[in-house]
């Protein structure tokens, strides 16, 4: 990811902000799951630019950490 131009600091150039939901979804194997992953490639493949925002990733651990991930698979989960 490239920050933006003069005049936008601090932003990042992104197609999209992905949400917590989306990546719970997987994680959790939840109904849409397929869905989120189809998405999830297609940023890992170039096609989509996204962020996440630090709050979303709080928020992701503090609900895997409630279904009882251990820190083990909590801090590989982020990444």
């Amino acid at each position: 990811m490239r920050r933006a131009g003069p005049g936008q600091r601090g932003h990042l150039s992104a197609d999209i902000l992905l949400d917590a939901n989306v990546l719970l979804e997987v994680e959790l194997a939840e109904k849409h799951a397929e869905a989120c992953k189809a998405l999830l490639r297609i940023v890992e493949r170039g096609e989509l630019r996204a962020v996440i925002m630090d709050f979303h990733v709080d928020t992701i651990v503090v609900v895997v950490e409630r279904y009882g991930a251990g820190w083990e698979e909590t801090s590989r989960f982020p990444a």
